[in-house]
Order: structure tokens, then C-alpha cells, then sequence
């Protein structure tokens, strides 16, 4: 029986707009290192980061709080 290819699920959380690179590398660094991550990607033009996986919400976002990012800075994490 062939083996099924699931795509990992999106999640997309919140966060501030207009990041400078220093802050995208950190806050990639830091959500990459949730277990359950298997790809993100920031667009901080927008304020988003697009995370690819079965990391549980509320991980993303302490990791985020971990890298400086307060409650009221970032959040709504949509699946």
C-alpha cells in the first residue's frame, strides 16, 4: 500500500509589521526551534509568519514571547 502524503498544516500568526532583519532572523530562529515546526516563513511586509507543521499554538507563540515579542505585540494565530 502506497504511503500517504499528508501536507503539513499552515498556521499564521500575527506580528508586528516592518521587522528589520535582525528581528526576522531571531524570531526565525527561535519558532524553528519548536518542536513541530517543519518550515516557516516571515513577511514582514505584511506582519505575518506563516508556520508549516503540527507545533502547538501557544508554543509559537512563547517562543515569539521568548524573542522579545509581547502578547500585545503579536499574536492571533490562525490555523
Amino acid at each position: 500500500m502506497a504511503e500517504e502524503h499528508r501536507q503539513p498544516a499552515e498556521q499564521e500568526i500575527v506580528i508586528p509589521r516592518g521587522l528589520c532583519r535582525r528581528c526576522v532572523r531571531l524570531v526565525s530562529r527561535r519558532v524553528s526551534d519548536v518542536p513541530g515546526v517543519v518550515s516557516l516563513r516571515v513577511d514582514a511586509a505584511l506582519g505575518l509568519l506563516h508556520v508549516w507543521g503540527d507545533a502547538a499554538p501557544a508554543a509559537l507563540l512563547e517562543a515569539l514571547r521568548s524573542a522579545g515579542f509581547s502578547r500585545h505585540r503579536c499574536g492571533d494565530v490562525r490555523r
